[in-house]
């Protein structure tokens, strides 16, 4: 069995594992996404020292996922890390922007959150596994794949109770911070401010490029469905946002 390791990049690799025929024809294909480079390492070699599992992908970042997955076909399986979600994204919508990406992969996602809201946004946005704990004990991982594999779809018992529950009602500051990440509940607590700060001043509160808040604000009014800074501030103090 060899194995080839050819870097690529400062955030993954793409590792071909291959499988002696006269094993086993179609072995398994993994891409793997998940920011942490020891966590990713760990996750390649335990995979790859499994008969029947070739890790064909390995990157820190959807970016990079997307990438370096030109030209190469569907995986059967993405694991996502969801600390790999980048700032301007919910994990919900890496989940989703995954699921885009390879309609027929089946997708396990990790996740240290397993509260209601955050379960059924995952199973929305195409999630057909959820395992709710950043796993080191990698042999449970593996069962839950192979579960995954089996039966198309795996959760865990706190999930299933969460599954099994009714979405709690939702207050207004609760949807803006579920669909904010932390860099943009900063912006916004500090554009609601009473001395109304302009957008540079903004910008070094937050310690942030003034295009990067210009960046985040456009998407800030996206999210929330609201018309420019008068309707952002207007939101953000009717709920709250900017009293310190």
């Amino acid at each position: 069995m060899v194995n080839q390791d050819k870097p690529h990049g400062a955030g993954g690799y793409v590792r071909r594992h291959s499988v002696p025929i006269d094993h086993m024809e179609q072995p398994t294909t993994v891409a793997l996404l998940e920011a942490g480079a020891l966590m990713r390492s760990l996750l390649v070699r335990s995979l790859a020292e499994q008969p029947g599992f070739a890790v064909v992908l390995a990157e820190a970042s959807f970016a990079e996922l997307a990438l370096h997955a030109a030209g190469l076909p569907a995986p059967h399986l993405v694991v996502v890390g969801c600390e790999a979600t980048p700032a301007d994204l919910s994990d919900t919508e890496l989940i989703g922007q995954v699921r885009a990406l390879w309609p027929a992969a089946l997708v396990l996602a990790v996740t240290n959150n397993y509260e209601v809201a955050v379960v059924l946004g995952g199973v929305r946005a195409g999630c057909n596994g959820m395992d709710c704990r950043r796993l080191t004990d990698f042999d449970q991982l593996l069962l839950h794949i192979q579960q995954l594999l089996s039966t198309g779809v795996y959760y865990p018992r706190e999930v299933a109770g969460a599954l099994a529950q009714p979405p709690p009602a939702e207050s207004g500051r609760e949807r803006i911070r579920r669909l904010l990440n932390d860099t943009q509940l900063h912006i916004l607590e500090c554009v609601c401010a009473p001395d109304e700060p302009t957008w540079s001043v903004v910008a070094d509160r937050v310690a942030r490029s003034t295009g990067c808040v210009g960046e985040n604000a456009t998407l800030m009014y996206a999210r929330l469905q609201v018309r420019g800074k008068p309707g952002l501030v207007a939101l953000g103090r009717k709920y709250g946002f900017g009293q310190g």
